[in-house]
């Protein structure tokens, strides 16, 4: 075993260095090999791996030939360690990992990695290596299973590379443990597997990804429709050992999100990649459970991802497929996503639901006996639902053309909404709009997306309201828009005292790629040279320090400063007495970003205001 343990670190080092390896495949292959006592048990002991390793050793030839790596020397264990059976399983793991790492990279020479796919693709062929991993991390000892699991899941990736068909082995476990839950507790391992196969998949630069992951799902997808229904149909609190299906839920939750980005950015249409769309009511059932509030957190989070388009987006490179247009099936996914959570809302999920936080401090959440205890709501709670429901409007509103049912639908649920808030708001709230810029004060990017729902809800009903019952600009619509918190006008002003009036800020929100603050601005800028009146009688509603005048003067300051970077330019020319007679409106250029075409067109206000100046650099 010392002598395999010496051989293993020397090709540990050779590998690690992109060497290329002299011997047959077959001679790496025996050294790689692990040797699993008691198959058919989860659990060895460490005589068993002792004397299992012991025959190993007897029959593993000593003819490897490795060329000594001038490398730094690697802190290994002690001689006792080394020697033991368990160290030595581990190492065999590492160093057909690594190897596998340096066949999916690029910078590895191509005679480098020619050889190891074939130590691989030999391992694979020779040794029922996939049989003997799944045994493996079954296994109680935590980082052998953890090293198990990861190593198979980087062979079942290689498979699907090198277009190898998958291990029936491993397809028929999932398929069996799957089936089964929950009286199965083996799940997990499925899951855990399936998490980094298609963590791979989705980071992988080649063009075959929807090929690969087609491979993959192919056996497995009425399998997961089974398990999702029976994950989500479970009572949770006749369950006798809940860690086991928190861990399953945690598991499965981060699976789902990793499944919804394959169907985005892959174009693949498998059902357990839309399950998360079109089967969401029994998944939305799980925030009333007695789970903890992680899990809850968890599953909202994957709701507002689903529904911005943004799963996976850590993972996957490149903007979201210019295929998600109107009408296309994805489109209609999302739309019943956002009828199941205004469903949910009806039923009184609001109500159910406890955004209690707990005490936040160095050492953990724990408070001593006689500490003073102070907690503050959960703000992760609060924005996700608070961004979920708004964002569940528009996509609901942009399919819905009767106007009074919307105006109806905005009144119930955005009632449902600040009552939900209330309690966790300081009570002295300039108006019903600063709930959104209070809520999302410590989260730009969601800030500036539920915003943008906000404005999306406003120009929708606006727009159905005109059409169809003449209201002239300032009638009480806008008032009643203004009570349900989602006056534009209004978030926009609170915007802008929250990053306190800085050009600097405004500018790094302008030109940064982190958030939709541009497309957001341009669509404001849109609405607001047809709502001049509007946004001028607002701010003279504000307190002095949110006038017109200030508010103007900062906008224009920050718009001069992005025009000099070639971004969207906006002044606003102030007379002396910064209310003075409206001059004729300068205007004609086109802004086009993010696929939007906005023509700025010169107009006349009817209340007194500054002049407007638009314009766009090329």
């Amino acid at each position: 075993m010392i002598a395999s343990c010496e051989v293993l670190e020397q090709l540990y080092k050779t590998v690690l260095l992109g060497a290329t390896l002299e011997s047959d495949s077959h001679d790496y292959v025996c050294h790689l090999t692990p040797a699993v006592a008691g198959q058919g048990s989860p659990s060895t002991t460490s005589a068993e791996w002792s004397d299992t390793h012991g025959d190993q050793d007897r029959r593993q030839p000593s003819s490897v030939r490795l060329a000594p790596v001038p490398t730094a020397p690697v802190c290994w264990t002690t001689s006792s360690q080394r020697s033991s059976a368990r160290e030595t399983v581990l190492l065999q793991l590492t160093v057909i990992q690594v190897m596998l790492a340096r066949v999916f990279s690029i910078s590895i020479e191509s005679r480098s990695k020619e050889k190891y796919r074939d130590v691989i693709k030999t391992l694979l062929q020779s040794a029922e290596v996939d049989s003997k991993l799944i045994c493996m991390f079954q296994n109680s000892d935590k980082l052998l299973s953890h090293m198990a699991a990861k190593c198979l899941a980087l062979l079942l990736y290689f498979q699907l590379r090198e277009k190898i068909p998958l291990s029936d082995s491993w397809i028929a476990f999932c398929q069996k443990h799957l089936s089964e839950y929950p009286e199965s507790d083996k799940a997990v391992y499925c899951l855990s597997t399936l998490t980094v196969v298609i963590k791979e998949i989705l980071k992988d630069t080649s063009s075959q990804k929807t090929e690969i992951i087609k491979q993959l799902l192919t056996p497995l997808d009425t399998t997961f429709e089974a398990f999702y229904n029976s994950v989500f149909s479970q009572h949770f609190e006749r369950c006798r050992d809940t860690s086991k299906v928190t861990s399953s839920l945690m598991s499965f939750l981060g699976l789902l999100e990793l499944l919804t980005a394959s169907g985005v950015y892959l174009q693949a249409r498998f059902a357990c990649q839309r399950v998360v769309l079109l089967k969401p009511s029994c998944m939305l059932g799980v925030m009333t459970w007695p789970v903890q509030a992680f899990v809850k957190r968890q599953l909202i989070m994957l709701i507002k991802k689903c529904l911005l388009c943004k799963a996976g987006e850590d993972l996957c490179r490149g903007p979201v497929p210019a295929f998600l247009s109107p009408g296309h099936p994805a489109d209609a996914d999302t739309l019943a996503l956002a009828d199941a959570v205004l469903r949910a809302v009806d039923l009184g999920l609001l109500k159910k639901l406890s955004a209690r936080g707990r005490p936040s401090c160095f050492g953990g959440d724990k408070v001593q006996p006689r500490g003073e205890r102070i907690c503050a709501p959960d703000y992760v709670i609060l924005r996700a639902v608070s961004l979920v429901l708004m964002k569940s409007l528009e996509v609901k509103f942009q399919n819905c053309t009767s106007a009074n049912e919307m105006k109806a639908a905005l009144r119930r649920f955005m009632s449902e909404l600040l009552a939900f808030l209330r309690p966790h708001l300081p009570p002295s709230l300039h108006g019903p709009c600063e709930w959104l810029p209070r809520v999302f004060i410590e989260q730009d990017d969601d800030m500036l997306e539920a915003a943008k729902a906000a404005l999306g809800i406003y120009v929708k009903l606006t727009r159905e309201h005109e059409a169809t019952e003449r209201l002239a600009p300032g009638e009480t619509w806008d008032r009643h828009m203004h009570e349900n918190g989602c006056n534009p006008h209004c978030i926009f002003l609170f915007f802008l005292k929250n990053v306190g009036f800085d050009a600097s800020v405004l500018l790094d929100f302008l030109i940064s790629s982190e958030t939709c603050f541009l497309e957001y601005f341009v669509r404001y800028l849109k609405l607001l040279q047809k709502e001049w009146d509007n946004f001028f009688t607002i701010c003279n509603l504000f307190p002095e320090s949110l006038s017109f005048e200030f508010a103007a003067s900062k906008v224009m300051t920050v718009l001069r400063q992005s025009s000099r970077e070639r971004y969207l330019c906006l002044s606003f020319g102030l007379s002396s007495d910064a209310v003075g007679e409206l001059r004729p409106g300068l205007v004609s250029k086109t802004c086009r970003n993010a696929g939007f075409q906005l023509e700025f067109e010169s107009k006349t206000c009817a209340c007194s205001c500054p002049e407007l100046y638009m314009g766009v650099r090329n």
